[in-house]
């Protein structure tokens, strides 16, 4: 199957369109396509969140293959938080499902005049349909429904009250391998133009799809995989990755003579308590809670995902990455990983960017004992 459909949604008058990609677009996906859209379809003049700005989602050029972390999709947009250009870059199902279905692009457009919209999209078409049930709810409760035991065919990208506020940190949660919303589009505020639209959740459903998009040359095509697949897990730098997640990197940057920490509002390089955070802390705990390193995608073999339990064996996370531990962590002088990890969950669950987070609120603590 190929990967050409460009699908328009038109929030304003309702319609649903479908094209061929342009031919300009053939060796374009992800972060390239999203932004060579924006460029072409965007007027910089106007303001992020109004009427006439547009979101652009789209999967990566190998997604829908067994190729490793092929899987992410691109949320390309002008941002509210910087007024620029952005692109948010997501793991999670949703790239996948739509490469199946043979989806280049999604662009949305306009701003919905009666309530709030939904946006399913499976092997019989493309659906705008209200969803003011959907209102008011937080990414857990939105994925339990709109996914639910349909995992292992269905995604959904979701914005939760943040977004609905348009907040300018507000993310967009797509659905993890597990079916939990832990996979944020989160930089520059994907979520609040999301919410300007009135678009509420995208469900993608990829049963009638192909399961594994083929290539012209199939056979040799998988050979290469195989052989990258080889070259990622014999990587040195890919072990330690599979065993700590991105907070591995914690102890290092944490040192005298690096000083990379955040801390204290960005003010200090080093905090003295970062062992309490640190990934072998957290891979300590998920020993004794069953916590496990996850992919935050289908075919993944990287596994990064830190799937964090509190101390009853209850989830509470699969997205504690070092930037979030750092900027909700060190920068603000919180720990240990337990008071993190549940910051985290409150983030994904009401939709907000963790870094965007923890830097507003360094910087009103700063503020507040100087004045």
């Amino acid at each position: 199957m190929a990967i050409d459909r460009i699908i328009r949604v038109d929030m304003t008058t309702g319609d649903v369109t479908e094209a061929p990609a342009p031919e300009a677009y053939a060796l374009l996906g992800g972060r390239s396509l999203t932004s060579r859209m924006l460029l072409e379809e965007t007027d910089a003049r106007i303001h992020p969140l109004s009427e006439a700005a547009k979101l652009f989602i789209a999967p990566g050029l190998l997604a829908g293959t067994a190729v490793t972390t092929s899987g992410r999709t691109s949320f390309g947009f002008k941002s509210p938080l910087t007024g620029g250009t952005k692109e948010a870059n997501v793991g999670g199902q949703l790239g996948h499902r739509l490469a199946r279905l043979g989806i280049k692009a999604i662009v949305v457009s306009g701003a919905s005049p009666d309530g709030w919209k939904r946006l399913d999209i499976d092997g019989k078409g493309v659906r705008l349909s209200g969803a003011d049930d959907l209102v008011g709810r937080s990414n857990y409760d939105l994925h339990r429904e709109l996914v639910g035991e349909a995992l292992r065919t269905r995604a959904a990208a979701t914005i939760g009250p943040a977004g609905e506020h348009r907040m300018s940190s507000a993310s967009v949660a797509v659905t993890d391998p597990e079916g939990r919303p832990t996979r944020h589009a989160a930089r520059g505020g994907p979520g609040a133009v999301m919410g300007a639209k009135g678009l509420k959740a995208i469900v993608v459903d990829d049963a009638e799809g192909v399961r594994t998009v083929p290539g012209e040359n199939a056979k040799e095509f998988k050979g290469e995989v195989v052989k990258f697949s080889k070259m990622v897990l014999d990587d040195p730098r890919v072990h330690n990755t599979s065993r700590y997640g991105t907070a591995g990197v914690i102890k290092f940057v944490n040192r005298d003579n690096v000083l990379s920490m955040p801390t204290r509002n960005h003010r200090e390089g080093s905090w003295e308590h970062a062992d309490s955070i640190s990934g072998q802390v957290i891979e300590e705990l998920g020993k004794e809670r069953g916590g496990k390193m996850l992919p935050c995608m289908a075919g993944c073999i990287i596994k990064c995902a830190i799937l964090y339990n509190d101390e009853h064996g209850e989830h509470v996370t699969t997205a504690l990455e070092f930037e979030t531990i750092a900027l909700l962590g060190s920068n603000l002088e919180i720990g240990p990983a337990d008071a993190v990890a549940e910051l985290d969950r409150l983030c994904d669950d009401i939709g907000l960017d963790t870094i965007e987070v923890g830097n507003a609120i360094g910087v009103a603590m700063e503020a507040g004992v100087l004045g």
